[in-house]
């Protein structure tokens, strides 16, 4: 009895992670019904990236290819960027560093994130991220659900090549106005 309530707290634990939570969403007998996606792979190309402000992006998995359990996306930003305070009222946000170093603010809570490592960011707690060191920054971010890549299909241009984009002008008022209304329809808010 004693081995099954620990297993049990065990799978909870890992389902409170976003990627325990896509996991667990596709084990479900729910979703092994209705689930009508194929296995797919997926790696940086031309056709799924975009330029959005500074940075490349690269949607390597979105809610339609895994069937809503999660988008996963490999994200490049010069030194320097910053993505304001913000929250996500629908998803977890989660981070892989692959190159360079970001300064992560969730709630309270500061780190300095460098290669290799994994920040979690819970849905409903206001964060905030900015490139710092001196290379730029090159990371997976799995969102859970899946389903904010239509954000950056919306606002994003086609990348013209696999690397940074040149460096866009500076946004008008009115543009800012109508990012904040095109992230705030996808339960994205700035603060």
């Amino acid at each position: 009895m004693k081995e099954s309530i620990n297993r049990r707290q065990a799978l909870k634990t890992i389902a409170a992670t976003s990627l325990g939570a896509a996991l667990a969403n596709l084990s479900s007998p729910a979703f092994a019904e209705t689930n009508k996606t194929l296995p797919f792979d997926s790696r940086r190309s031309l056709e799924n990236s975009l330029w959005l402000g500074q940075n490349l992006l690269s949607i390597l998995a979105d809610a339609a290819s895994t069937n809503g359990a999660y988008t996963l996306v490999e994200a490049s930003s010069p030194v320097d960027a910053v993505f304001p305070p913000h929250v996500h009222t629908h998803e977890v946000e989660t981070i892989f560093i692959l190159e360079g170093e970001m300064e992560i603010t969730v709630g309270d809570s500061v780190t300095v994130a460098k290669p290799g490592d994994h920040v979690y960011m819970p849905r409903g707690i206001v964060h905030a991220l900015k490139m710092v060191g001196s290379a730029p920054t090159r990371g997976l971010v799995m969102f859970t659900p899946g389903g904010l890549q239509g954000v950056y299909r919306h606002l994003a241009m086609p990348a013209e090549r696999l690397e940074l984009p040149p460096t866009p002008p500076t946004p008008t008022a009115e543009q800012q106005q109508r990012v904040a209304e095109v992230f705030a329809s996808y339960g994205y808010y700035f603060q």
